[in-house]
């Protein structure tokens, strides 16, 4: 005599993909890097870049694997672009039959750079760099927030993920402008923190150091204007910000910031900040401690501060007598 009917097996839940979007990913720079690890890490990545055709090589990083992959264009400082592609995000989760129906991860990476004395600084420039690396992060995070609320709603753990840099803890001469937009983005950073626990969505404050990357490849070289109280040493403050002074200094790979970088975010209970790259470790010690002098030290001695103080004083000295 048989007993009564045994309740069918309980299936396990699918299993779902992680969605990673992430800004600035033209190839040479974070984004790229950061894209091709969240991929080979078995995450869907929505790569978005202002001009498309500087992504295309992540199609050739993973043959076989174009499905994990979905490039899109995003100007982060242009409101129509956003708009649509969050329209064009909205469309791809909600035709997603393979487990990738909810967008897990916004990477904020896009961003520009400035370099320039402060008082030789153009305004309008400086406010141009405002837009991408400040306001285009608030921009994008306020355009796609419903979506990772979405994601929370549904028993996931959404993060926003923002890549900063240690010149918005320690100042950098020359490049004031875009010190002062990273340490803007700290500060939009830790207030996001605060206020997105309450929706369930984790905030991570990437704190980049010295990575080589093309970050200086496509970057103008700083002229001085002829009137400028820096023209005695104008030729040093130029090699000081066209690259030459950071390719010295900076020895982390950038994929090796990434595989960190990664790593730590993908994490069931991600860390505030992550420090990575040259400097970093001891930016971090000296700026934990209020040791900054230690950090003017060591900035003024790898810029050649002193040399240059030197230099300065002694053509004005010659030009007054």
């Amino acid at each position: 005599m048989s007993g009564p009917p045994k309740p069918p097996a309980q299936q396990p839940p699918p299993k779902t993909k992680t969605t990673v979007l992430l800004t600035g990913c033209s190839e040479g720079g974070i984004g790229f890097a950061l894209a091709q690890e969240y991929r080979r890490r078995g995450c869907h990545v929505i790569a978005t870049a202002r001009n498309p055709a500087k992504m295309q090589a992540l199609l050739c990083q993973q043959p076989g694997r174009d499905a994990d992959l979905t490039l899109l264009p995003l100007d982060v400082a242009d409101p129509t672009s956003i708009e649509g592609a969050v329209q064009a995000v909205t469309d791809l989760l909600a035709a997603a039959k393979d487990g990738c129906s909810s967008l897990d991860i916004l990477v904020n990476n896009a961003g520009g750079g400035y370099q320039a004395p402060l008082l030789d600084a153009d305004l309008d420039e400086a406010r141009r760099l405002f837009d991408v690396n400040v306001w285009g992060v608030l921009a994008v995070t306020q355009a796609f927030a419903p979506l990772l609320v979405a994601s929370a709603s549904a028993g996931r753990r959404p993060r926003v993920v923002n890549i900063g840099s240690v010149v918005g803890v320690v100042p950098i001469p020359w490049q004031g402008i875009y010190n002062a937009s990273k340490g803007a983005l700290a500060g939009i950073n830790d207030t996001m923190r605060l206020e997105f626990r309450p929706l369930g969505i984790d905030v991570v404050h990437i704190v980049t150091g010295g990575i080589a990357t093309k970050f200086f490849d496509n970057a103008a070289a700083t002229k001085l204007p002829r009137d400028s109280l820096y023209t005695p040493i104008a030729a040093d403050i130029e090699r000081n910000t066209d690259g030459t002074r950071a390719r010295e200094t900076q020895g982390c790979s950038v994929e090796d910031y990434a595989r960190r970088v990664v790593a730590q975010t993908l994490r069931a209970n991600p860390p505030t900040s992550v420090w990575k790259g040259t400097m970093s470790t001891i930016v971090w010690l000296a700026s934990r401690f209020g040791w900054d002098w230690i950090n003017d030290k060591i900035i003024e001695w790898l810029w050649g501060m002193g040399p240059l103080r030197a230099k300065f004083k002694a053509a004005t000295s010659k030009k007054e007598s």
